[in-house]
């Protein structure tokens, strides 16, 4: 029985937009540029910068609609876009958290499990550190 299901797709649309207006003005610009300007260092300096800035927003895009994490009475389970990362509750040593954002409600947990850090984003905060302290797991304050 799953307890927590969350994704970060909300998030990712934001990522989409910024893609398509990056995008549109690499695209749209060299077409004003000509008309008012000789000069092809500057065009292709601008092509080059907002073309990098959406093809980052790109995989930005992809990677957050793909990440998924689910959460069990036992288990972990986090699905990014590379890797998938599967944890026993009861691994877990110590947790520590953080707000990811003040303009979107999402918490960074860092699970440390036998020295090695984990990541996990959820915005479940509540419901995530009751399972945590009914399996008393410590949390650490930074």
């Amino acid at each position: 029985m799953t307890l927590i299901e969350d994704d970060l797709k909300q998030e990712s649309k934001g990522l989409l937009i910024f893609f398509i207006i990056c995008y549109a003005f690499a695209i749209i610009y060299p077409l004003v540029f000509q008309i008012i300007f000789d000069s092809i260092s500057g065009l292709i300096f601008v092509e080059v910068f907002f073309g990098g800035i959406g093809t980052f927003s790109l995989f930005g895009f992809i990677y957050t609609s793909k990440y998924k994490v689910s959460i069990t009475q036992k288990t972990i389970i986090i699905k990014t876009l590379f890797k998938k990362i599967e944890l026993n509750i009861s691994d877990i040593e110590k947790y520590i958290y953080e707000r990811y954002n003040k303009k979107i409600i999402l918490y960074v947990f860092k699970l440390i499990v036998t020295n090695k850090k984990k990541i996990l984003i959820t915005r479940y905060k509540d419901e995530f550190i009751e399972i945590l302290t009914q399996n008393n797991i410590d949390r650490v304050f930074d």
